[in-house]
């Protein structure tokens, strides 16, 4: 199935803090979630420091990072991408702590993507690659993926700039993308993208030269059908796609996402086990 995106939330703060607390979002079910932000730091730094992520049920691990805004060794300005994905999420805010490290000021980004493959804790085999580049005194930046492992797959591109003047810059998407969010403040600003196929050449043109980072992903898409090995019975629980019994076993290849119908012939006995099982019901049926 093609992958989808919903825009959940998006912010700018030019407050002096260590941590911030984003709107109420209300992740779905087994969706990836990505939070993307750039970063001003108050002082530089010498490595840009990881921040915790928390916030919805949902564990979010670091995808990728890049420091950037140079002056000598240290760095004024990080850019980073965290996923999380949840059977069950809950809505609220999700906070990012840096702990002892005061940010000058902060952008953000949190959008979520669904029909991906949810194999992997926390969305890990949701995400096949990621990539990092950046460029000092650029209007424009490109990052490039390798090649890709399925045509179903869909590209992100998520672009921060420092180094901005006090005024933020804005973002224009790289041809055949779309924009997730365009906003920021002084010192921090973001664009984020995405297209639901392959793109290996990631880019995006901000409104005026700046300092510039961006990351790109590789999002897989879930297979077209998932396969349960089950004995096959006189009943079928269609809420989840369970076939149970203790006689014969049989591959059945079920819809992942609409469940809509599920045929089910016996291989040793040659009938019809039951028909037209929805998932909306979870209608049991009775060998005929």
């Amino acid at each position: 199935m093609a992958i989808t995106n919903t825009a959940l939330t998006s912010g700018s703060d030019a407050t002096n803090q260590t941590s911030k607390v984003t709107a109420s979002v209300s992740p779905a079910g087994n969706e990836l979630i990505e939070v993307m932000f750039e970063v001003s730091f108050l002082s530089s730094q010498a490595t840009i420091p990881d921040p915790t992520v928390t916030g919805n049920g949902i564990t979010y691990t670091q995808v990728a990072k890049r420091a950037h805004y140079a002056t000598g060794v240290n760095f004024w300005n990080g850019i980073y991408l965290y996923r999380g994905m949840a059977a069950s999420p809950s809505a609220g805010a999700i906070t990012i702590d840096f702990g002892a490290t005061t940010m000058d000021t902060i952008a953000w980004s949190v959008s979520s993507k669904s029909g991906v493959d949810t194999g992997g804790t926390n969305g890990s085999v949701a995400v096949v690659q990621a990539v990092t580049n950046h460029a000092d005194a650029a209007s424009s930046l490109t990052v490039t993926l390798a090649a890709f492992g399925s045509a179903n797959n869909a590209t992100g591109g998520y672009f921060g700039a420092g180094d901005t003047g006090a005024v933020q810059r804005t973002f224009t998407p790289g041809t055949g993308f779309t924009e997730i969010h365009d906003i920021g403040t002084e010192y921090a600003s973001i664009g984020t993208q995405w297209r639901a196929d392959n793109d290996t050449t990631v880019d995006s043109t901000a409104s005026a030269s700046t300092n510039i980072a961006g990351i790109a992903i590789e999002i897989k898409a879930a297979a077209a059908g998932q396969i349960y090995t089950r004995t096959l019975s006189d009943s079928i629980n269609a809420s989840d796609g369970a076939v149970r019994g203790a006689k014969a076993f049989r591959q059945i290849p079920i819809d992942a996402i609409s469940l809509q119908e599920l045929i089910v012939r016996s291989q040793q006995h040659g009938r019809v086990v039951a028909d037209a099982a929805t998932a909306t019901d979870a209608a049991q049926r009775t060998a005929l």
